[in-house]
């Protein structure tokens, strides 16, 4: 029903507070609870079908005797959820995650109690701007990793052309292969096979394999000697030795494309120098991508280091509870891979969870004094990027964000942050920083690691 006008008879009454955690009692009065059933039973009185009386015309004692239990649990919650609210309202607090509510045992009659603990927000720090000071690297690509770039492009979009006749098989070839194979004489099921396609040095085949092939023309048999590997999938063939007799059906060789205006063409530009322009701009924009990482670390770290408060437990626990069980998914035998054991990282990620709520704490509240929002339009390229990800399944990721309370703010939170990080950076000192393009890639994958 959610009534929001004033409810009197609730008592608050403050019984401790310790850090961020603050405990009342809270006693709602008899009266107050049946004012409210009264209210509650009225609703249900007008679309009662009940023989004998109109709808709307059922008298109160028989809508008591009848519904009386029904509307009883819903009245205590709603009365408890006000009694909440009026203790926060009153001392003026907010609360960081949901109040944990305890009931004394309710006879009716008598008066409704509740011990409610809530842990709070604490008050958080301006944050000074004029002490941020931060140097980003910066890199552009060079003229050899574009020729890279346009090079990888040439080879992606090679054609593959059978090779004239007698030409040998080289590494990078396609084949197709007829093989039939035998362990110690006697064929086996699935080792058997008609114009299979292989390219060679791809190692799709096991052991040396492919290399045997190297040098073979169209139309040659040849016997293949190799060895399954110890951890080879069916266990009934790891680590034997085999043989395969293999014959060439078909050779084809990749025919780079040769990089001129023409090849340009294919991509939607006019000429070469054009698609130079267009990759340079597209490795500038991932270099951007890793010199903005890698300031943004710089400037997390000196919030975290230069703001300290007290955090609320609770959401520090919510933090570490969805961060912990991944660690220990990936420890193998019960540690990582500098040996650690569970016991040693445990206070490792506790800190990681701690630094997170920090942080996240504080640009949330420096986006609301500042008004930095998260518009419309960047929730709906964020919402649309999201359904991008699972083509499949469209139709329920967007259920899923249109329809579930508190998804959309999952989509924000990064938004916002990123937003916050903006800002900042605009009211920094920032100085620029020339290094070599490999030197920035080495700073990003040590944060990205």
């Amino acid at each position: 029903m959610g009534h929001a006008h004033h409810h009197h008879g609730i008592t608050v009454t403050k019984s401790g507070s310790e850090g961020l955690k603050h405990k009342f009692e809270i006693s709602i009065a008899p009266e107050a609870i049946e004012e409210h059933v009264k209210e509650h039973l009225e609703q249900y009185g007008k679309n009662a079908k009940i023989p004998g009386f109109r709808p709307g015309k059922v008298p109160m004692a028989v809508l008591q005797q009848k519904y009386r239990g029904n509307v009883m649990g819903e009245v205590l919650e709603h009365m408890a959820d006000a009694g909440v609210h009026k203790a926060l309202n009153d001392n003026n607090l907010k609360p960081a995650m949901q109040p944990k509510v305890e009931f004394d045992s309710y006879s009716e009659g008598s008066p409704l109690n509740l011990k409610v603990e809530v842990e709070v927000l604490p008050p958080l720090p301006a944050i000074d701007y004029g002490k941020i000071k931060i140097e980003k690297p910066v890199a552009k690509p060079d003229e050899a990793q574009i020729d890279e770039a346009i090079k990888n492009l040439a080879d992606a979009t090679a054609k593959v052309e059978p090779v004239a006749e007698g030409i040998a098989a080289k590494m990078g070839d396609v084949l197709a292969i007829d093989f039939a194979g035998t362990i110690n004489g006697e064929p086996r099921d699935g080792m058997k096979g008609e114009d299979m396609r292989v390219q060679l040095g791809k190692r799709q085949l096991i052991d040396t394999f492919e290399d045997q092939m190297v040098g073979m023309k169209v139309g040659d048999e040849k016997l293949i000697k190799v060895t399954f590997p110890q951890n080879y999938h069916a266990a009934d063939l790891a680590g034997l030795p085999a043989e395969f007799q293999v014959k060439i059906k078909t050779i084809s060789a990749q025919v780079a494309s040769e990089i001129n205006d023409e090849f340009a063409k294919q991509f939607g530009v006019d000429d070469l120098k054009t698609l130079r322009e267009k990759m340079t701009e597209r490795l500038q924009a991932e270099i951007d991508n890793g010199s903005r990482l890698v300031a943004k670390r710089k400037l997390l770290d000196h919030l975290a280091d230069n703001y300290k408060f007290d955090l609320p437990q609770g959401m520090v626990d919510a933090e570490f509870g969805a961060i912990w069980p991944r660690v220990k998914a990936e420890l193998k035998d019960g540690k990582d891979e500098a040996g650690k054991t569970e016991d040693q990282l445990k206070p490792e990620y506790q800190d990681i969870a701690a630094r997170r709520v920090r942080l996240g704490l504080l640009l949330a509240d420096l986006a609301e004094k500042e008004k930095v929002e998260v518009g419309q339009e960047e929730l709906r390229a964020a919402l649309f990027a999201e359904i991008q990800r699972y083509p499949q399944q469209g139709k329920e990721v967007l259920d899923y964000y249109t329809k579930t309370p508190g998804a959309m703010d999952q989509l924000r939170a990064p938004l916002l942050e990123e937003k916050a990080v903006d800002f900042l950076f605009s009211k920094s000192a920032i100085t620029e920083k020339s290094v070599a393009r490999e030197e920035l890639d080495k700073l990003v994958d040590e944060l990205t690691g």
